[in-house]
């Protein structure tokens, strides 16, 4: 684990800094809003860890994510993709931070940081991962053109066990996560 941190420090320095800049845009956006809209926002999520915070919609689409990421590598697409998704994804979580601050005041902490460990941690942990194995990927199909050699199938395998991963984690958080955050925050 150590040597692939260092390995790969440069580019999961990249994806934390992609990361961040998307939580500060969603702290931006969020208070770009008008007041009406902040209000309307605020009293749709009030009874928030009364239900499933996670829906099982989500699972079909990190799959549908995971597939469509596997066709556009074929295309050397698939990495810019994923860096702006997980762009988007830091603009959910600074918008989400800002709503649970307005939501819960002093209790703001315990509240976003039981969400965002439960239900974004491991999956953004995961994305950083299926980058790293993009980049493996897109090297090894690159080199398939130069040397007419099929060496990306090891790649490609790396590839589908994270996705694999990543849907067993959102299985996880929907029968077993949407359930600790009811019991913890309702």
């Amino acid at each position: 684990m150590r040597t692939s941190y260092n390995k790969n420090k440069h580019i999961l320095l990249f994806l934390t800094i992609i990361l961040l800049f998307g939580i500060i845009t969603g702290i931006i956006f969020y208070n770009l809003q008008e007041q009406a809209t902040k209000n309307s926002i605020i009293n749709s999520l009030a009874n928030l860890f009364s239900e499933n915070v996670f829906d099982i919609n989500n699972i079909f689409i990190h799959i549908l994510i995971c597939l469509s990421l596997l066709l556009v590598a074929f295309l050397f697409l698939a990495l810019p993709i994923l860096t702006i998704y997980i762009f988007f994804e830091g603009i959910g979580i600074g918008f989400v931070s800002i709503i649970f601050l307005n939501l819960y005041k002093f209790k703001f902490p315990f509240y976003f940081l039981g969400y965002f460990i439960i239900i974004k941690l491991i999956f953004i942990l995961l994305l950083f991962f299926l980058f790293i194995k993009l980049i493996n990927f897109t090297k090894d199909y690159f080199n398939h053109f130069k040397n007419k050699s099929i060496k990306y199938s090891n790649s490609m395998k790396n590839y589908f066990i994270i996705s694999l991963i990543l849907v067993i984690n959102d299985i996880f958080i929907y029968f077993v996560g949407n359930r600790i955050l009811i019991l913890l925050f309702s």
